[in-house]
């Protein structure tokens, strides 16, 4: 599906998701995808590798969508480009402090 979206428009973004550490490399050399999407707290290293390659990154699901401060907290620190919760008030509150 993303080579079909990205063979549309190039201005298209599309992410590929690495659900466990052990599948990061291969979303990460996904051709046709500008994000990755992690489903898990990627450590320093993988965040690196995703900006050497050009490349943002969210994450999302169960790692952040609860009340889990100290799982932002991580995202803000490996420097996560999005975090998708289903408590965006209280994690502003986190990224204010942590300013």
């Amino acid at each position: 599906m993303r080579d079909r979206i990205r063979s549309v428009s190039k201005d298209a973004h599309t992410a590929a998701v690495a659900n466990i550490s052990e599948v990061f490399q291969a979303a990460l050399e996904w051709e046709n995808s500008d994000w990755v999407y992690f489903r898990y707290l990627p450590p320093p290293e993988q965040m690196a590798a995703v900006r050497n390659a050009q490349k943002r990154a969210f994450i999302a699901g169960a790692t952040v969508s609860g009340n889990v401060p100290e799982n932002w907290r991580h995202a803000v620190e490996v420097n996560l480009d999005a975090i998708l919760t289903d408590y965006p008030f209280e994690l502003a509150v986190i990224l204010r402090k942590e300013q």
